[in-house]
């Protein structure tokens, strides 16, 4: 061959060689290409597959959670009516032994007005009393009826309170002069025990409150005093003012009483006491005393030593001016 045919062979292997050459690498590549989708694929599926589960434990977990949340709750309202249903429960077996106790005592404590009622009008008919025995038999027939109003109208109030929301309306007026008042209500019992009682509460002191309420608790510590004070003893009404409020005591020479005593005082525990001169009451009078300040934002305390007397103090807010 000659050298022209020579170079005309060795270009045609070499274009030969270099299209096997890139047919070889074009294979390589197609299959480098198909082993990457594929690998791209199967990363996707898994991927996708791995994405589902978690949104699927994710909504597991969720529904489980707010299951857990609704049944939590479901529990907590449960507890709290099974709470409200045994407190119920408890106020009702309460009520109904304080009922108990106030029908045994009211009981007893009506016979001793009826009884000297009763032996006033059989004296008279039987027979001619003196003008002393007349005014003495009248004297106790009209603390005995005191007694007795005073008693029905704290049961009364006491039971319309634990029945109804009483409506609190305050105003402004003399506590001075309200005092006074039921000093001259009370004055049959404290000629009849010999008892000194002396009104220092400022004249010209004024408080914003609930005047029947008040009017109450005045008529029931005054009474109380009386009650526990002995003859020729003395009752003392103070007042002060502490902080925009007027601290009102009732202070009486009596008999005191016991730490256990006091304790008990504000509650329904002790509902019958015998006084100094044998009167009787059923001690709802401080219950519903309590409850009455504590309506009108005041508080009530009593300080006492046995032999020594007692001293029953109760806060209300002042008058508008006052403060």
């Amino acid at each position: 061959l000659s050298n022209e045919d020579q170079q005309r062979h060795l270009a045609q292997l070499e274009l030969l060689y270099e299209m096997k050459q890139r047919e070889v690498e074009n294979k390589y590549l197609m299959e480098n290409q198909a082993k990457q989708e594929a690998l791209i694929k199967q990363q996707t599926i898994l991927t996708i597959s791995f994405s589902a589960l978690f949104f699927i434990a994710f909504a597991f977990a969720l529904l489980l959670y707010k299951s857990n949340k609704a049944k939590q709750k479901t529990n907590r309202l449960l507890n709290e009516q099974n709470a409200i249903v045994e407190q119920h429960k408890m106020q009702l077996e309460e009520l109904h032994t304080v009922k108990d106790k106030l029908l045994s005592v009211v009981t007893h404590d009506l016979q001793s007005p009826l009884t000297s009622l009763s032996m006033l009008l059989t004296r008279m008919s039987e027979e001619e009393l003196s003008h002393e025995e007349l005014e003495e038999y009248l004297t106790n027939a009209l603390m005995s009826s005191n007694n007795l109003v005073l008693l029905l109208n704290n049961i009364l109030h006491w039971s319309k309170s634990q029945w109804y929301e009483f409506q609190v309306r305050p105003e402004t007026f003399s506590i001075f002069a309200l005092a006074a008042e039921k000093i001259y209500l009370s004055s049959t019992a404290i000629q009849h025990k010999h008892i000194t009682i002396e009104n220092t509460i400022p004249e010209e002191l004024e408080i914003h409150a609930d005047l029947n309420m008040i009017d109450m608790v005045l008529r029931n510590l005054i009474s109380n005093a009386i009650k526990f004070t002995p003859q020729n003893g003395a009752i003392t009404l103070q007042g002060s003012v502490h902080n925009n409020f007027a601290h009102i005591t009732v202070r009486d020479s009596g008999r005191g009483m016991s730490m256990q005593q006091q304790q008990a005082l504000f509650s329904m525990q002790t509902l019958s006491t015998t006084g100094t001169d044998y009167e009787t009451g059923t001690g709802v009078g401080l219950v519903l005393s309590k409850e009455y300040i504590e309506k009108n934002g005041g508080t009530i305390r009593v300080q006492s030593e046995l032999g020594k007397g007692s001293a029953f103090t109760f806060t209300v807010p002042l008058g508008k001016e006052e403060a």
